[in-house]
């Protein structure tokens, strides 16, 4: 665990919640935070996940149902993100322009 945290505190921050780092095969590693302010249950945060888990380039996604806070990980593109969100019905805030 001690490799994963070095590995995600050597991210570079970007404007708008999100960071960008190139890994050692040279692939560029994104991580994106940023809110979902119309999640407010359950089945909200799964149609979120389900939709951004199929962007092209999206490793990895966590929901915070909560704080309505959204984290994606992996090379997606934030149009893409975006596109995916208003299809299942939800926007963004605080989702870099790209």
């Amino acid at each position: 665990m001690i490799g994963a945290a070095t590995f995600l505190l050597t991210f570079q921050s970007l404007e708008g919640g999100s960071w960008r780092q190139h890994t050692p095969c040279g692939k560029e590693f994104v991580m994106v935070a940023f809110k979902v302010p119309g999640m407010t249950c359950g089945g909200c945060a799964a149609s979120v996940r389900r939709a951004l888990g199929a962007v092209a380039g999206v490793e990895d996604v966590q929901i915070d149902l909560d704080s309505k806070d959204v984290r994606i990980s992996g090379a997606p593109s934030a149009d893409a993100l975006r596109t995916a969100l208003e299809k299942a019905g939800f926007e963004a805030e605080g989702l870099p322009v790209a």
